[in-house]
């Protein structure tokens, strides 16, 4: 799942930084964030969430994290 986000990611990221005139750091501070986010609830609820939550939460985490680092 990790994989699938992050060519999916890839390919959102790059569309949101053309619809803000090629300007990368609005996308990558949004990234950032949001990855901050889930990477957060997963350390502290990571063995109570059922393994679907867990393979969505791997989607998005590959959707931000590797989305950007493509982006870059």
């Amino acid at each position: 799942m990790l994989d699938v986000g992050a060519i999916l990611g890839s390919m959102t990221l790059g569309r949101l930084s053309d619809l803000t005139f090629g300007r990368r750091s609005p996308v990558a501070l949004l990234a950032v964030i949001l990855a901050s986010l889930i990477a957060f609830s997963l350390k502290f609820f990571i063995f109570e969430e059922p393994r679907l939550v867990l393979l969505l939460s791997m989607f998005f985490l590959g959707f931000l994290i590797s989305g950007l680092n493509n982006l870059i």
